[in-house]
């Protein structure tokens, strides 16, 4: 009886509300502190930093920012949205995927490529663990390939080393240098398999006057503090098929793993501004033929590469 007393008054039935209005001034969760965290990074005196703190405190933040990846109305496209945007329209490629590093690139690109327990992919001998790392992070099994004198995976080693497990090749750019993709996606092509480019070294490198990135099935790129492009940590995927898209994306925001998840909208700032430089980047050494170098090249990897000269 006591129940049946009780629910006409409940809120849910159209009774009074529990709490009728909200007391106090709201205070946006992100605010003029979580700023100046930021601006402290920058190194600025302490004078400027109080400087600063003065003019941002006399504004009226509202609920502040939503720094998340979705679901956000200030500003109605977020910062991710826009730096894959930016990617899409300088690489020419219809699908980009921004994540949290270059290693995570790696990662769901490798699974959207096939990768799993029993398949093999064929990785260059010399270049950063992470492209090794990463296929075994995707249940796969990495077969080491020699290099050429460029640094990059030798093509004409690539088929002595395809079995019926091996399911995608990985050429890496190193410190600057191009590999033959001709070579390596005429290879891939004949024996059914995919291509996935690590292009963390060589952002803005070019084979026969097309971007790195742009030839394989997939293309991953490093964004961290310590390469070319830099912004905190970051990684970007270049892809022409919208359902290695989607399965890079399931990866990449389904709890694919520890290195899988989305960039944050502080470090996608950064992003955006800096690889708008990437057409700037002229190369320092030219082909006689078909070949150029990003300007990181070192003077003793071109003095070994016979795709480079003076």
């Amino acid at each position: 009886m006591a129940k049946q007393a009780l629910a006409p008054s409940l809120a849910l039935n159209g009774g009074p509300k529990a709490v009728p209005q909200i007391v106090g001034h709201p205070q946006p969760k992100i605010g003029v502190d979580e700023f100046m965290s930021i601006a402290q990074r920058f190194g600025f005196s302490g004078a400027v930093q109080e400087e600063i703190r003065a003019v941002i405190s006399n504004e009226d933040l509202g609920p502040g920012p939503n720094l998340a990846r979705y679901a956000t109305a200030r500003p109605s496209q977020t910062k991710g949205e826009a730096f894959e945007a930016l990617a899409r329209r300088m690489f020419g490629v219809p699908f980009a995927l921004g994540v949290s590093s270059g290693t995570a690139a790696l990662h769901s690109a490798f699974v959207a490529a096939g990768v799993g327990p029993d398949t093999e992919v064929i990785c260059p001998a010399i270049g950063f663990y992470a492209t090794a790392a990463a296929v075994v992070q995707s249940k796969g099994v990495p077969v080491f390939c020699d290099v050429d004198e460029s640094l990059g995976i030798d093509p004409t080693q690539i088929e002595a080393l395809i079995t019926p497990r091996t399911v995608a090749i990985a050429p890496t750019h190193v410190m600057g240098s191009v590999c033959d993709m001709g070579s390596i996606m005429e290879i891939a092509r004949k024996h059914g398999l995919k291509v996935v480019e690590d292009c963390a070294q060589s952002p803005g490198g070019r084979f026969r006057s097309q971007w790195v990135g742009t030839f394989g099935d997939l293309g991953c790129f490093s964004i961290s503090c310590y390469k070319i492009v830099g912004g905190g940590e970051g990684g970007l995927i270049l892809t022409g098929d919208r359902r290695l898209w989607e399965r890079a994306n399931q990866n990449a925001a389904g709890f694919g793993g520890r290195t899988a998840s989305r960039p944050r909208g502080t470090k996608v700032n950064c992003f955006r501004v800096q690889i708008t430089g990437c057409p700037s980047w002229k190369p320092l050494w030219m082909s006689s033929s078909w070949r150029s170098c990003p300007k990181s090249l070192t003077a003793t990897i071109q003095s070994r590469c016979p795709f480079c000269v003076d």
